[in-house]
């Protein structure tokens, strides 16, 4: 349940401002990627934390199914996770090669354009016309 806080009232370390809803929380991308973890790995974790727990302490396997879930593609596969940790300086999916360009569009539309404009410090919202690609 939402409470709202008087404004003069001082927060204190570590106290919980706001919760969303749970039906708020069940329609967010991380809670779509933790039942994705579950039905394709087997991983059922009982909340954010034990996501992020789970992360920390499974570095590799944890960025190994991010490449996945987000389907990187590469024309050369990663060899392993990572191939230095030092920090900094760690070496991340040593022997992938991609095109980052060709990544980011590849699912670019023809219907859709890829590009627009708006004048500087124009409001977005102002003005309707169509983008230019």
């Amino acid at each position: 349940m939402f409470r709202a806080r008087r404004l003069n009232t001082m927060v204190q370390e570590g106290e919980l401002l706001w919760t969303p809803r749970p039906e708020w929380a069940a329609d967010t991308n991380i809670a779509a990627f933790m039942r994705w973890l579950e039905r394709e790995h087997g991983l059922k974790l009982a909340d954010y934390h034990a996501l992020w727990r789970w992360s920390v302490d499974n570095l590799d396997a944890f960025w190994a199914i991010m490449w996945d879930y987000f389907a990187i593609e590469a024309s050369a596969p990663y060899e392993q996770v990572l191939g230095r940790r030092e920090m900094p300086g760690a070496e991340w999916f040593p022997g992938a090669r991609m095109n980052y360009a060709q990544h980011v569009l590849r699912r670019v539309s023809d219907d859709l354009p890829a590009l627009g404009d708006q004048p500087l410090g124009a409001d977005p919202l102002s003005r309707r016309r169509p983008p230019v690609a």
